[in-house]
């Protein structure tokens, strides 16, 4: 690229870069104007379907069980 050419880059990139910045600060704009009129953003009870267990508590015993029938098992490694 000459020097000519490489000025006309530098100003086509900055000018969609300050573009690109200008829509990020108006989007957090609106986002902390959202927050001071209504409050932080709550979900909108809907039918989400059928609610899970946790499934974390639900496995936990199985997983002692496994260590503890694994006399050599570390607990780090463990799988199940």
């Amino acid at each position: 690229m000459k020097l000519g050419e490489t000025a006309v880059a530098s100003k086509e990139f900055l000018q969609k870069a300050s573009q690109i910045i200008v829509c990020q600060m108006c989007a957090l704009l609106r986002t902390l104007q959202h927050l001071r009129e209504y409050g932080p953003f709550k979900l909108i009870p809907q039918d989400r379907g059928k609610l899970r267990s946790n499934r974390i508590a639900n496995i936990e015993e199985a997983v002692l069980k496994s260590v503890e029938a694994r006399t050599g098992t570390s607990t780090h490694h463990c799988l199940v």
